[in-house]
């Protein structure tokens, strides 16, 4: 069974296209239980894109072009960071930049790796 989806322009990442994290998130929601999940080109946003179910695996397909596929990984296992101490949290706090209503101001930023394994550069 097919399905459509459409990444919301709210999740962009590099180049307007989907975020990665993003759109493997998406994928890795189809598989029960932990998987492994590929990205193969940049995901459009704002477009309906093909959920391919196959018997072991999921595609998400524009037309003829393959951006991402996910499929079981058994083996594969997390395990969780220790939780910091009360003076390492202190100490990041005290790191944290505010703004003037008081809240922490948050940044987060996506790299786009770029096609065979060229530098990765941080803005």
């Amino acid at each position: 069974m097919n399905d459509n989806i459409v990444i919301a322009s709210r999740f962009n990442g590099p180049g307007n296209s989907g975020n990665g994290g993003y759109v493997c998130g998406v994928l890795a929601k189809q598989i029960k239980g932990p998987c492994a999940v590929t990205l193969r080109a940049p995901p459009p946003l704002g477009k309906p894109l093909a959920l391919v179910r196959e018997a072991d695996r999921v595609r998400l397909v524009d037309g003829d072009l393959l951006l991402a596929e996910a499929h079981p990984a058994p083996g594969f296992a997390l395990a969780s960071p220790p939780a910091p101490s009360q003076d390492e949290a202190r100490a990041a706090q005290a790191r944290a930049v505010y703004g003037a209503d008081g809240r922490v101001i948050a940044r987060a930023e996506a790299l786009w790796i770029e096609p065979r394994n060229a530098p990765i550069e941080a803005p």
